[in-house]
């Protein structure tokens, strides 16, 4: 097995301090002077410098002091005081109540209060379970009262023959709409509904006829712009093939007059060659002239 090296020499190797490996001056130590309160008061500048063991492989590295004051401990733990509970008073005969015992933070649940009837007695089971007597509606077609005026005249029996259907087969939404609240709750009598339960279906009639009466008068809106858009595309499209004709009889006359003047640029060429020929015989005349006139 090998021998491992000896390292002695190592430690006595001398580390070279460089501004590199200086560490940061520490400010002057005051002497230790007695502290005049509890520990915890004395001052930074009081507190002794400890040595801690050097771990950067340099000799004498003292660590600094803390530059700013510590905070004071917090103070010792005092338990809360206990909650108050009152002391009831003696009654007449000198007995003393127990306290009460605490609600320990908990909210006391309030009593649900049911908002249906009360059905354990039995003379309001009995009212219950009987069944509901047929209704007659009124008849307003031989009435002269101001306030019926607006009803129309039906004047059917309603029988519960059918318990659980809110509306005949066949009956407009908009002539129930129209009903008074009398006459809606008469005609829904039979029914085993509350009064919110019916003004909320009649509520619901009335936005159901509201919204038809939108959807037809906005259907009514669109026929009328698209009629509208297909009459001006008819139009336009008339007026397009009679740009279309006149068009192509503006291209036909341009065709004309671009022969034409093809014609008169022919015509002027052959000006101007007979223009030519005629100066070159009159410059040959007036040679011959000269030639043969005498001399003087």
């Amino acid at each position: 097995m090998a021998e491992r090296p000896d390292s002695s020499w190592q430690n006595n190797l001398q580390v070279p301090v460089g501004p590199m490996h200086q560490a940061e001056p520490c400010p002057p130590r005051l002497p230790v002077q007695p502290a005049a309160g509890p520990s915890w008061a004395i001052g930074v500048h009081q507190l002794p410098v400890q040595p801690v063991p050097s771990t950067s492989g340099l000799r004498g590295n003292w660590t600094c002091p803390p530059r700013y004051p510590l905070p004071p401990p917090p103070p010792p733990y005092a338990p809360p005081p206990p909650p108050y509970v009152p002391q009831p008073e003696p009654g007449p005969s000198g007995y003393q109540q127990p306290p009460p015992t605490p609600n320990r933070g908990r909210r006391e649940k309030k009593p649900q209060h049911s908002t249906t009837p009360h059905s354990s007695h039995p003379h309001l089971r009995a009212l219950l379970q009987q069944p509901l007597p047929p209704v007659v509606e009124h008849e307003t077609s031989n009435c002269d009262h101001p306030r019926h005026a607006h009803v129309a005249p039906m004047g059917r029996e309603i029988t519960p023959a059918q318990p659980n259907a809110l509306f005949q087969p066949g009956e407009d939404l908009d002539s129930l709409a129209s009903l008074p609240i009398r006459s809606f709750k008469a005609l829904l009598a039979n029914k085993t509904q509350s009064e919110s339960a019916i003004l909320r279906t009649r509520r619901r009639a009335i936005q159901n006829r509201d919204r038809a009466r939108a959807n037809r008068a906005a259907a009514r809106m669109y026929d009328q712009d698209l009629q509208q858009w297909l009459a001006d595309k008819r139009r336009l499209t008339k007026a397009n093939e009679v740009l279309q004709q006149e068009l192509a009889s503006l291209r036909n006359d341009l065709s004309d007059l671009q022969r034409e003047l093809d014609g008169l640029r022919e015509d002027r060429d052959q000006i101007l060659r007979e223009r030519n020929a005629l100066a070159r015989e009159k410059s040959q005349l007036a040679t011959i002239l000269k030639e043969l006139s005498p001399e003087p």
